[in-house]
């Protein structure tokens, strides 16, 4: 009969694959996420503006959808570098 301690380390290399494979899955979800949360945060600001509101301020300001889509932008690409930063694009 096999004793728990040598029944331990026969499993060990087998943990080790699973720990790896669950290391390498996270690493693939993370760039669908930062791209996701990316483009949501974009279209949630387009979407906003293409509800046609009667009485928003931007509208009656000849420069709202140029500054709105600059700091849509700016977001976008602070997100970006922000991903990029921490490697998850």
């Amino acid at each position: 009969m096999l004793d728990p301690a040598a029944a331990e380390t026969t499993n060990v290399p087998q943990r080790r694959g699973v720990v790896a494979c669950a290391i390498y899955r996270d690493g693939q979800g993370k760039k669908p996420a930062s791209w996701g949360a990316i483009l949501s945060l974009a279209a949630a600001i387009a979407s906003i503006y293409g509800m046609n509101f009667k009485y928003v301020p931007e509208l009656e300001w000849s420069f709202g959808y140029p500054a709105v889509s600059l700091l849509m932008l700016a977001i976008c690409s602070f997100l970006y570098y922000l991903f990029r930063r921490m490697a998850w694009l």
